[in-house]
């Protein structure tokens, strides 16, 4: 048996559904003669009688039931699908998956994701958190398709695009000294108890690269998985912290942490949505790249 001839399945399967060569002519805007012979054609491959013809009165045939049955779910299932990409590419339906490390993750992209499916509610958004280095590596292996991390990465199949400004800073208990006011001196940090992400983290990186340039020694006391592992830490009097300031803003403003201004210390960084240069942007992954580098 050859492979089905998909028109001439069409044709015949119009055909049965009108019970009439002369309507599915008409339908499908081409000659009787023409769809006689491509109904023939498709008997010959298939080997199989699909018609009993008598005059101009057709029946279907045992095996022509048969084969108009499975027409039938084919074409249904192909309709579905046109349907279901038509959808997709106008945004009423799909799925997106998001990479982020901690502090978009945690503290940027749930807004937009918000916004995002406030405009898009067909569209399924899942948000994968994890360190810089594990959002490269799930980008990478295709399991998400947009990442937003803390720092540069240099590989050459990579794109970063800057997403946001922000800033590592230094922070502790609102009863700590540093938190008087005042600038500390350097050498002052030598003392003290430093609680940072853990190694891996472009946050713990750009912290301890901004405590280098000082010219200080220094030492950490804790380095811990989350931000908030950080925070508790330091509200508890284990020691000062360096987070970005996204992830601080709440407790400053709301008194339960403090920061702290130190002589030289300054880290600012870009936040970076990173893509894959050889991966084709669908509709929704479009859509949301726009809106977060626009909000």
């Amino acid at each position: 048996m050859r492979d089905i001839n998909f028109h001439q399945l069409r044709i015949f399967y119009t055909v049965a559904n009108l019970g009439s060569f002369s309507k599915a002519s008409e339908q499908m805007f081409i000659s009787q003669p023409a769809v006689s012979v491509q109904v023939k054609s498709l008997e010959e491959s298939l080997g199989a009688s699909l018609f009993e013809r008598s005059g101009r009165t057709i029946k279907l045939t045992q095996l022509g039931e048969v084969a108009f049955d499975y027409a039938r779910r084919i074409f249904n299932l192909t309709d579905g699908m046109l349907n279901a990409l038509e959808d997709t590419k106008e945004l009423r339906s799909g799925r997106l998956v998001i990479g982020a490390s901690t502090t978009p993750g945690d503290y940027l992209l749930p807004e937009i994701i918000g916004q995002f499916k406030q405009r898009y509610p067909g569209i399924g958004v899942e948000l994968k958190t994890a360190n810089t280095a594990r959002i490269v590596s799930l980008l990478l292996q295709h399991e998400i398709a947009l990442g937003f991390i803390g720092e540069q990465v240099e590989r050459e199949e990579l794109e970063l695009v800057p997403f946001r400004k922000d800033e590592i800073v230094l922070f502790t208990r609102p009863d700590h000294e540093y938190a008087l006011g005042g600038v500390i001196p350097p050498d002052r940090l030598e003392k003290e108890e430093l609680i940072l992400r853990e190694t891996g983290s472009a946050t713990r990186r750009w912290a301890e690269e901004s405590v280098k340039a000082l010219g200080i020694s220094y030492r950490v006391a804790m380095e811990l998985g989350s931000n908030e592992a950080v925070k508790n830490a330091v509200a508890a009097g284990l020691g000062v912290g360096m987070l970005s300031r996204f992830a601080v803003q709440k407790e400053i403003t709301s008194g339960l942490l403090a920061l702290a201004s130190v002589g030289g210390l300054h880290s600012e960084r870009w936040l970076y949505l990173v893509l894959d240069r050889q991966a084709h942007q669908t509709s929704a992954e479009e859509a949301f790249i726009e809106m977060a580098l626009g909000s």
